[in-house]
């Protein structure tokens, strides 16, 4: 019988070992596969950093070994690895919701036009019992999964009809793909009562934080989120504080724009690169308007001068990633202006733990 290991997290500036290199290939060949961009690909440093976690996630991989022994959690498992399956649980919201995605093994990965032998589904299978497993162990009752291209890939195409019959209902759509900085217009001036202040690496001034506090409150729950079951969490300053250091901490870079009207926060966009990936990509955060401020053409404006103090602040960055709820016509529109080119259009599902 396989045996299930628990990866544990390497130590800072240590080898990241084979059995997390051998995820990282996995998962890059995956991905891949279903978005056609290798510059989508993650590293072994970035899925170390995330296993290391953070003060807003939690994330567990867990290793299926053909290696006939004794269950525990080992930096390398002995083994030919057959899969794995990637754990997150979000700490400061969604307390109720554990998001999981399974990966097998490089060597066992069929073509996309190859359906699924039982070989292939028995690992998956045994993967998706260790995600609930780890869900009821947590208290979790709510399971979340992202598919792509489950129309032409045949062995999401099987997932997807497994996860259904085990009750999971699709929930959410999200398209997502990149924006070129260099076609993006340069800013029209701001009306007059506006004024824009950027902000780094997540580093807030002390008067700017109960606005930015509210309207990062208001994204929860106005951001389109379908038909998922979600429990936002609440901001203040510690918690802005304590995510601006751990991403200073992680050699991570944030750039962001604040929207004021008077002394009033009323909208705010944001960017992340991350060191571990490709420096001429960033992704994009949030972006959010107090509901008052809409429908005047602001959200073009805060997106405007976003991608004007990335020419400026960050150079290298060429690609912005952008990821949108088919159902968030607004943005949809604004990112289509700024020359969004769709690559991959991903479901959400959402199941109980039984």
């Amino acid at each position: 019988m396989p045996t299930l290991f628990r990866l544990t997290a390497p130590e800072p500036h240590t080898d990241v070992g084979d059995a997390l290199r051998s995820f990282v290939f996995a998962a890059n060949l995956l991905s891949q596969d279903l978005t056609g961009d290798p510059a989508l690909s993650t590293t072994a440093e970035a899925v170390a950093q995330t296993l290391r976690g953070s003060s807003e996630t939690a994330t567990t991989i867990y290793l299926l070994s053909e290696a006939e022994t004794q269950t525990q959690d080992l930096l390398d498992p002995p083994g030919f690895a057959l899969g794995f399956v990637q754990i997150s649980e979000p700490l400061r919201a969604d307390a109720d919701t554990l998001d999981f995605q399974i990966i097998l093994n490089a060597e066992l990965q069929p073509l996309p036009d190859e359906e699924p032998d039982e070989e292939v589904q028995s690992i998956m299978l045994e993967l998706f019992d260790a995600a609930a497993s780890h869900a009821k162990r947590s208290g979790r009752s709510v399971l979340h999964t992202w598919l792509a291209r489950e129309d032409e890939h045949k062995t999401m195409a099987w997932l997807s009809r497994t996860l259904h019959a085990k009750g999971f209902q699709a929930k959410l759509q999200e398209t997502h793909g990149w924006i070129e900085v260099s076609a993006v217009p340069q800013p029209l001036p701001l009306d007059s009562g506006l004024r824009a202040e950027f902000i780094q690496d997540f580093q807030f001034p002390e008067h700017l934080i109960p606005g930015v506090a509210s309207i990062l409150s208001i994204a929860d729950t106005d951001v389109p989120h379908g038909g998922l079951s979600t429990q936002p969490g609440p901001w203040d300053d510690t918690r802005i504080a304590t995510i601006g250091q751990e991403l200073r901490d992680r050699g991570n870079q944030s750039l962001g724009v604040v929207l004021l009207q008077g002394n009033e926060v009323i909208g705010y966009s944001e960017v992340v690169r991350y060191c571990t990936g490709d420096l001429s990509i960033a992704w994009q955060g949030i972006t959010v308007l107090q509901e008052h401020a809409r429908g005047q053409g602001l959200g073009m404006a805060i997106k405007q001068l976003l991608f004007e103090a990335l020419r400026q602040h960050m150079p290298e960055v060429r690609r912005v990633c952008s990821e949108i709820a088919v159902d968030n016509s607004r943005m949809l529109a604004i990112n289509e202006r700024l020359g969004f080119r769709a690559h991959t259009t991903w479901t959400a599902l959402e199941g109980q733990v039984l």
